[in-house]
């Protein structure tokens, strides 16, 4: 049975994807202005939230190797600079239901490949938990409009999700969640926002009102928020677990299209494809080896 340490983890990483959902739904509603600007400011903002939180964060006194530093640029990267600009870019293809049906995929890569990553075997039934968690993303989001260039770029981001986890797993018990999230985050926003003025393309007066506040929100809740809890819940839970929640994603994009007024209402489908991701959720959970951070590859 999961202790409070456990318990606490899956609540902060229910919490995050479910805000990280969200973002991926308004980000549908400013997926005409440039992505790297929307981005970078929002990560702008979540990197100056972070400053009071990092500077008061108890310094670990382990030494990154030089696969540590190759896993935050990887996260940084990956994780963040590329997931959040191609998946405003895959919304000009696929609709936010069909992109997040195929990030509700990454949990089965993180199933796979995180515990490799963090050094020890992969287990099967959490790897199963993670397939159902798809079918249930797949039944929550149901028809979707998509073309080849979509699909293709939504696998990417996929791709890019899982990385985000994958290889955030041995830096974050290292550095500790506030100062993980600051360095990644405040990498995507100096890249994106650098980007744009190097090009005399950094135009912030080109935004709309909306677009300003859609970009506090994601800043606030979606980077802020989601990137603390997430690195806080991976610090309580190996990364198979906790790998199992971005499945979670589609179901706070799909409540924030309800919101918004931009989602059909299929009340009896939805709460199917709810309770199959969370049996899948549960299923995955239910390992009572879980794995132990220091079981061996060899």
């Amino acid at each position: 049975m999961a202790d409070k340490n456990e318990i606490l983890g899956y609540l902060q990483a229910t919490l995050a994807t479910l805000l990280v959902g969200s973002g991926v739904a308004t980000a549908s509603l400013v997926k005409n202005a440039s992505p790297l600007i929307t981005q970078g400011a929002r990560y702008l903002i979540g990197t100056i939230l972070l400053i009071p939180l990092v500077a008061h964060e108890e310094r670990s006194k382990e030494r990154l190797t030089r696969i540590d530093y190759l896993h935050l640029l990887l996260v940084s990267g990956l994780g963040v600079v590329a997931f959040s600009t191609l998946g405003i870019i895959a919304l000009r293809h696929i609709d936010p239901s069909g992109l997040a049906i195929v990030i509700g995929a990454a949990p089965v890569a993180i199933g796979v490949f995180g515990p490799i990553v963090d050094k020890r075997r992969p287990k099967i039934k959490p790897i199963i938990g993670a397939v159902i968690v798809l079918l249930g993303t797949a039944i929550v989001e149901g028809n979707s409009s998509a073309t080849f260039i979509g699909i293709a770029l939504a696998i990417v981001v996929m791709g890019c999700d899982a990385s985000f986890s994958i290889f955030s797993v041995g830096v974050v018990k290292k550095i500790g969640a506030y100062r993980l999230s600051f360095i990644t985050i405040a990498f995507g926003a100096v890249v994106l926002l650098g980007y744009k003025a190097l090009t005399g393309n950094l135009n912030l007066g080109s935004l709309t009102h909306r677009e300003y506040l859609i970009i506090a929100y994601q800043g606030v809740f979606s980077t802020f928020g989601a990137f603390v809890l997430w690195y806080k819940g991976m610090a309580r839970v190996n990364i198979e677990s906790i790998g199992l929640f971005p499945g979670l994603i589609p179901v706070g994009a799909l409540t924030t299209t309800f919101i918004i007024g931009i989602a059909p209402h299929r009340g009896i489908v939805i709460s199917i494809g709810v309770a199959v991701s969370v049996a899948g959720i549960a299923f995955g959970l239910s390992n009572k080896n879980r794995g132990k951070i220091h079981e061996s590859l060899t």
